[in-house]
């Protein structure tokens, strides 16, 4: 039985491997020949190009996901509506600031990081903050979120004299 596992196991690390190699050299291939993808100006090089490496990037990442087992990650997942609907709003806002803080040093890979991970760390925290109001109010049907309700603590005294 243990030797059923690992040779599964030795097919999905190699299909993470073919796949993350295939995402790369089709991407780089467009990329290089076809001016790359650029989803704001609507160019996407070779669509043929783009589709393949499309694929084997989403087929790489379920595959990677497949090995994550994070109660973070997990919670993003079941709540991935609101994120997906907020993150725009949170990211316009965060420019402002962001921005700001990074203009004076250009347009350096290494700012550049350090502002994209402040966007994402920054954008999750509101996030999540604004998820777990929200989850609380009337509105989280609207978002398809369940509704936490409150409920009423009972003493000794009220449960004695209610007959339970």
């Amino acid at each position: 039985m243990n030797f059923i596992k690992t040779i599964n196991h030795i097919k999905r690390i190699i299909l993470i491997i073919i796949t993350f190699i295939l995402c790369s050299v089709t991407g780089y291939i467009n990329l290089k020949y076809y001016n790359g993808i650029d989803m704001y100006a609507n160019q996407y090089g070779n669509p043929i190009l783009m589709l393949i490496s499309s694929f084997f990037g989403t087929l790489f990442i379920i595959s990677v996901s497949s090995y994550i087992n994070l109660k973070v990650i997990k919670y993003i997942g079941k709540n991935s509506l609101i994120y997906f609907i907020m993150h725009q709003f949170v990211f316009v806002c965060l420019s402002y600031l962001v921005e700001g803080l990074f203009k004076p040093y250009g347009n350096s890979v290494l700012y550049k990081l350090l502002e994209n991970t402040i966007y994402i760390l920054v954008s999750l925290l509101i996030i999540t903050v604004v998820n777990n109001v929200l989850i609380r109010t009337p509105l989280a049907t609207l978002f398809g979120l369940k509704r936490i309700q409150k409920t009423k603590c009972i003493t000794k005294n009220e449960q004695n004299n209610s007959g339970f």
